[in-house]
């Protein structure tokens, strides 16, 4: 049988709960009263007295209350009641007995602490459906939706774990439901040109189908592009106008090619991250380094990171326009 450690002995205790595993807690009415107004109507009630029929009904003078959960969450409950150090919930086993208990006896406090630690990024890591299981059973409408989104930046299993089978099969549902909405908003936004044909250009990046020419009056194929590195002086082959150098070097740029990655990409991760998946274009700057120096090829590696970081920004905000639904708790 489990024990009860401080502050559950004290003598000054006027009240014993007891669990279901048959551990007492020995309290004190006014703490449990200023946290639960559901304890406090509790022991407004009459209590048993030694007199009374009802085995166990008093110890050492002190009225029995049974309660329907275990030691280990009771324990935990009262702990967050009281003026105690953090009391652990260090497993997802820990946390949702809790959720449920705070909210059976209204317990704003214990409701609070455990919610929050539902959505530990520990927790989310090693199991972000069960974690999910949880909020739906539990009926957590803001945590159904934080983890809705955030299981966009991972693929889903391709078979059924034991993660998934603690899922409600209408959570399951509702879940790769909007997955798939998240997806067509991601590849309407990418084959959307006009949508993020501005980021490109603010980066020093144009295509074909923006421009019509390259940087020497050559007329681009449709659908091209090039990637224009900064006035240098070092790389070979530089032109020369008679009056001032300028090393002018693009990197042919695919308009279509870039598209087709990134929605292969987002149909399997639909969030503005799997950009950084996306090779196409750092890959090109790197093959080219017979006709760059080592400075610009780096300028064009920065430049190209700092459109993927504002694109990868611009496919999310597609995707948060997404709402999650039909969304029982809301």
């Amino acid at each position: 049988m489990a024990s009860v450690t401080h502050p559950f002995v004290k003598p000054t205790a006027d009240i014993i709960l007891r669990s279901s595993d048959n551990v007492d807690f020995r309290v004190h009415k006014l703490i449990l009263s200023e946290a639960s107004p559901v304890f406090e109507s509790m022991f407004s009630l009459p209590r048993p007295t030694e007199s009374s029929d009802s085995e166990d009904a008093v110890v050492d003078g002190l009225a029995v209350v049974p309660f329907g959960e275990a030691s280990r969450v009771l324990g935990h409950l009262l702990r967050i009641c009281y003026p105690m150090p953090d009391p652990g919930l260090d497993t997802l086993g820990d946390v949702e007995p809790v959720i449920e208990a705070a909210l059976k006896y209204d317990i704003k406090a214990a409701l609070h602490m455990a919610r929050k630690r539902l959505v530990d990024p520990r927790f989310l890591e090693e199991s972000l459906y069960g974690v999910y299981a949880i909020a739906w059973r539990q009926e957590l409408g803001p945590e159904i939706n934080l983890i809705a989104r955030m299981s966009l930046k991972v693929t889903l299993p391709h078979y059924f774990t034991e993660e998934l089978s603690a899922v409600p099969p209408a959570a399951l549902y509702h879940l790769q439901e909007y997955r798939s909405r998240c997806v067509a908003a991601a590849s309407d936004f990418v084959w959307n040109f006009d949508e993020w044909k501005d980021i490109a250009g603010d980066r020093g990046i144009t295509f074909g189908d923006q421009s019509g020419h390259d940087a020497y009056g050559d007329r681009l194929e449709e659908g091209s592009g090039h990637y224009r590195m900064d006035n240098c002086y070092s790389c070979p082959d530089v032109p020369y106008d008679g009056i001032e150098p300028e090393a002018y070097r693009y990197l042919p740029l695919e308009k279509r090619c870039i598209q087709e990655d990134l929605a292969a990409t987002l149909q399997k991760t639909p969030h503005g991250s799997s950009v950084k998946n996306i090779t196409y274009i750092s890959e090109g700057v790197i093959d080219l380094h017979d006709h760059f120096c080592a400075p610009c090829r780096q300028n064009g590696l920065d430049k190209i990171k700092t459109f993927c970081e504002d694109l990868s920004h611009r496919i999310d905000a597609a995707i948060a326009r997404v709402p999650f639904r039909p969304d029982p708790y809301a």
